[in-house]
């Protein structure tokens, strides 16, 4: 899911006017069932959230280099598509 601080590249984010900017829209999906769940970085997280939600986990730091997102409902969900 792309939030307004993903899509909005030509311009610096507090230029843009809106806080929020990365959680806004994930905390509407949340509200609106249109999603279960979302792993977002706790650095831009409000320092308080919307009633109604909630930090389930904060889990241990993991380097980037070591995560491998993948989408499980496509064909390409597989390590044996990895070199």
């Amino acid at each position: 899911m792309w939030t307004l601080g993903d899509r909005v590249l030509d311009r610096p984010l507090p230029k843009i006017g809106e806080k929020s900017l990365f959680t806004k829209e994930l905390e509407t999906a949340l509200d609106q069932g249109a999603v279960d769940l979302v792993v977002h970085s706790l650095k831009d997280l409000p320092t308080v959230l919307p009633d109604g939600l909630c930090i389930g986990a904060v889990t241990k730091y993991v380097p980037c280099c070591y995560l491998l997102p993948l989408n499980l409902f496509t064909n390409h969900a597989c390590f044996s598509i990895l070199p």
